[in-house]
């Protein structure tokens, strides 16, 4: 799925969009690990989320794992807080390689 999100006035295309609204700690980060392992190096992923410990976590997962917080937003919706951040997959998640 491919789509287009503007972020503080900067266009952006991302190759997936992960909606982890809704879910808690250690949810978002369990499906962010899955996700981000099906793109390739360099490309763009959309993780949006409802939990207010992704601040923290997105930002330890992409410095652990050599990825690239690129951008996060926040902003409330219906009296709900949402975050989205924009995530360049690094050489950090790399596929297994069969012998």
């Amino acid at each position: 799925m491919q789509s287009i999100l503007d972020i503080n006035q900067s266009v952006f295309c991302i190759c997936t969009t992960l909606d982890t609204s809704g879910l808690m700690c250690p949810e978002p980060i369990m499906l962010l690990h899955r996700a981000i392992k099906n793109i390739a190096d360099g490309h763009w992923i959309m993780l949006i989320s409802t939990d207010p410990a992704s601040v923290r976590d997105i930002a330890h997962f992409c410095r652990f794992l050599h990825h690239h917080l690129l951008q996060q937003h926040q902003w409330q919706q219906n009296k709900r807080n949402y975050y989205a951040y924009l995530i360049e997959k690094g050489e950090g998640e790399t596929q297994p390689t069969s012998p």
